[in-house]
């Protein structure tokens, strides 16, 4: 269960699993991989791709319509959380979960989680730097090795998290790993900086070349493999790469994605403004430009409302759809909610 994989068991109808359900499906206990299903009159229908549910839902004729109330959500903060997805039928398996179907029982699903912490096992206190630092390295020392293999390649940003990433797996694969790195024709990249942690610990490295064409003829396919809009700009990128490391014979990859929620690596974990300035830069990029938003300022409230004023709206009515403008209400009432007038400090 350490890895990150799910799995699906459809049991004999005659011989029903001691659950006393016929099916059942799980999700990895982190959600890495995506699990997403529709539970219908028709029957019940799950793919780990929400794209592969289109066969049915037009074969079926299952309703396949936008979840319009989740929009807000998802424009703030480019995610819709929990089981809700873009499309109003269509759920997500949680992480950890497993979810029991019968094909007898349509609508009968039972949820359970088979995966938690356990606290038993867990140091309580960790009480100086060194143990802390020894505590981490040993974890992930534990985990480069349950995910790495002959067909394993790493991703090299010149980061902190990808360079240290790079330097444990090379320290335990005596033989030596192979690195891959996206870089610009303009040189605005980082790779002084890759290079320099390829050649310390000697890794077999890639630059892999990307310029503003095939950047652009990339995109679309992009949105189609993430099966919503492109939250990431390097989204795009990290997808091909992945298909030049797969070209080169490397089928998994590992990269320092995720250790800046984890680590607190972003600014934003310690910026004191109000909630209401933070969430324009989680707007997606159209709205901020819509709205002329500009980083350090302080216009959101003033931009909405003369977004919504008459001769405003008649400039830019070609461009403009009026629900945006009713998902931005949402979005301001939301951030004047949580708003902390009284101590502008707080997070």
């Amino acid at each position: 269960m350490d890895k990150v994989t799910g799995k699906a068991v459809y049991e004999d109808p005659q011989k029903p699993d001691l659950t006393g359900q016929i099916g059942s499906i799980s999700r990895d206990p982190f959600g890495v991989n995506p699990l997403y299903y529709i539970d219908s009159e028709k029957g019940f229908f799950w793919a780990s791709e929400m794209k592969d549910l289109i066969p049915f839902v037009k074969e079926y004729g299952l309703d396949w319509t936008l979840n319009e109330e989740v929009l807000f959500e998802y424009m703030m903060f480019r995610y819709t959380a929990g089981r809700n997805t873009l499309i109003k039928k269509v759920k997500r398996v949680l992480p950890g979960e497993i979810l029991f179907f019968d094909k007898s029982e349509r609508g009968t699903i039972n949820k359970r989680t088979y995966y938690g912490w356990d606290r038993k096992n867990e140091k309580e206190f960790i009480t100086s730097e060194d143990e802390a630092l020894e505590f981490i390295e040993g974890k992930l020392i534990e985990n480069i090795k349950q995910m790495y293999s002959d067909d394993t390649a790493v991703i090299l940003s010149g980061g902190v998290d990808s360079s240290l990433l790079a330097a444990l797996t090379s320290m335990d694969v005596k033989k030596g790993i192979t690195t891959f790195s996206t870089v610009f024709k303009d040189d605005k990249d980082e790779r002084k900086y890759s290079d320099l942690v390829a050649e310390q610990f000697g890794t077999d490295h890639h630059n892999y070349m990307i310029d503003s064409e095939s950047y652009a003829d990339s995109y679309l396919k992009a949105v189609w493999h993430n099966d919503e809009p492109i939250n990431f700009a390097n989204s795009v990128a990290i997808m091909m790469m992945s298909k030049f490391a797969e070209e080169k014979g490397f089928n998994k990859i590992m990269a320092g994605e995720g250790a800046d929620e984890v680590f607190a690596g972003y600014g934003f974990f310690f910026d004191p403004r109000p909630l209401m300035y933070r969430t324009q830069y989680a707007l997606p990029s159209d709205i901020m430009c819509l709205l002329n938003i500009k980083p350090n300022t302080n216009h959101f409230e003033y931009r909405l409302d003369l977004l919504k004023d008459n001769a405003y709206k008649h400039i830019i009515r070609d461009s403009i759809n009026p629900k945006t403008i009713e998902i931005l209400e949402k979005i301001k009432k939301i951030g004047n909610f949580y708003r902390v007038r009284s101590n502008p400090l707080l997070p």
